[in-house]
């Protein structure tokens, strides 16, 4: 760690001490990695004596209730009062903290309502902290009010490894390089002295082996797996972890990704792969939207491919188009995910576009094939 580096980590760490009653905020949909920043950051603060005001948008899928639903992390209310969660599978609130087997039935914690909060009372709040995300497309629930809270004189902070950024901030811990955002989350309570207790521990080890695919991306780095094993002695499990993440899946969740991967279309000599989710395929599945998570990068396992886009559609009129892209070569996909509104990762990116497939596929393929082609003259 340089000193430019401990010296950002320092300051972020004045600004977050500075308020006493914080909101902390991470994307839609969120991922282990957002998960985990809410929880350690969350814990961390609360020990210090703040008291937090952790708010999701989007109650934990099967695949994460095992961590968050015991922590105290509010829902905000969304105007049409729908939510997104799937079905919980058996033991999804199990610990994985080293003393407590995920089988054991004797050792599930207890579980805490996610009370849900609207705007107004986000008004006790004197700062917002962003995490994992510093995008307004990704917050867009809350958009217009963290606008206007800026406006009154609400600080702004943020933690983020994206490389989209359009949220305005008065202090800013970016560090594209990271993995993941909890490796920054990490390195910030380390070098500040901050303690991390095997809660904390577990949801940062958690975000680490989601943003790189349990250590498979090519983001792993010396610098990760150094925290990772770190973490490990803090009394975290990672053999647990792996099997909640991993090994757990509902299987309506499994019967979607066989049936979109049955459906997969090839195109430019079998180097770009389209995948498409449709409402009737969900309902024939029985799965949710949100199990949609880690099916973008599946087709990348075949040798030719080189890009892989996942669209899921949605009602509207026209229909809202969710958009992940995935690259294993030189072809940025953060690119194109911006050509739709959106952003990300050089190689793992998404946006949202408000358009029939039939009328965007063709766009979406050729922006995929102008990134290879631009790949390859570099």
């Amino acid at each position: 760690m340089n000193d430019s580096y401990r010296t950002r980590l320092n300051a972020f760490d004045h600004s977050a001490a500075a308020l006493k009653r914080p909101l902390l905020i991470t994307h839609e949909r969120p991922d282990g990695d957002a998960w985990g920043c809410l929880i350690a950051v969350n814990r961390a603060l609360a020990a210090s004596g703040a008291d937090p005001l952790p708010v999701a948008f989007d109650p934990p899928t099967s695949k994460y209730a095992w961590l968050v639903t015991p922590e105290p992390i509010r829902l905000l209310t969304r105007s049409d009062n729908t939510t997104d969660s799937a079905p919980q599978h058996p033991h999804a609130q199990a610990s994985v903290a080293q003393d407590a087997a995920p089988t054991d039935p004797s050792k599930l914690r207890p579980t805490t309502q996610h009370a849900p909060i609207n705007e107004s009372q986000l008004e006790s709040a004197d700062g917002i902290i962003l995490l994992d995300t510093c995008s307004t497309a990704q917050v867009q629930p809350l958009a217009p009010w963290i606008d206007s809270a800026r406006s009154r004189g609400l600080p702004v902070r943020a933690l983020d490894h994206h490389v989209t950024r359009n949220i305005p901030t008065d202090t800013l811990l970016v560090d594209e390089s990271a993995a993941a955002a909890c490796l920054i989350v990490f390195e910030w309570l380390r070098s500040t002295n901050r303690p991390i207790d095997p809660t904390t521990a577990t949801a940062l080890f958690t975000g680490i082996a989601t943003d790189t695919g349990c250590f498979a991306h090519p983001n792993t780095d010396a610098r990760l797996l150094a925290a990772a094993s770190e973490l490990a002695t803090l009394g975290t499990a990672p053999h647990r972890i792996h099997d909640r993440l991993f090994l757990s899946e509902p299987a309506c969740r499994v019967r979607l990704f066989a049936a979109a991967m049955d459906r997969m279309k090839l195109y430019h000599d079998d180097r770009i792969a389209v995948l498409i989710v449709s409402p009737d395929l969900l309902n024939r599945t029985g799965a949710q939207a949100s199990d949609t998570e880690d099916l973008a990068g599946q087709p990348l396992r075949i040798t030719t491919v080189e890009l892989s886009v996942l669209i899921v559609e949605t009602g509207g009129d026209p229909p809202t188009l969710k958009l992940s892209f995935r690259s294993k070569t030189g072809a940025d996909v953060a690119r194109v995910a911006a050509r739709f509104g959106g952003g990300g990762h050089t190689k793992a990116a998404g946006a949202r576009l408000q358009d029939r497939l039939d009328s965007a596929l063709p766009k979406i393929i050729d922006a995929l094939t102008r990134a290879l082609d631009e790949a390859s003259r570099r």
